[in-house]
């Protein structure tokens, strides 16, 4: 179409073409406010957590073909992951 024509139309409508391109500018920034959180709660999710106590009763159970059988320890140091 003639750009005349385009002018025409956009000033008896009230718009105008915008562009179909997003500058890269914004398309950076669109990104860094994005993927900040993103990895702020990658990393908090996956920390690890030291769990210790004074006393420790800790009491295996299982089962073998022959019979059952419990494991106890007074002691115990556990590192959850």
């Amino acid at each position: 179409m003639n750009t005349l024509v385009i002018r025409f139309i956009e000033i008896i409508t009230g718009r105008r073409n915008k562009p179909a391109f997003v500058p890269v500018r914004v398309r950076v920034w669109k990104s860094v406010i994005f993927l900040i959180p993103a990895i702020l709660f990658a990393a908090l999710s996956f920390g690890q957590a030291v769990y210790t106590g004074t006393t420790v009763d800790l009491v295996i159970s299982g089962t073998s073909t022959l019979h059952d059988w419990n494991m106890k320890s007074g002691k115990a140091n556990c590192t959850a992951v």
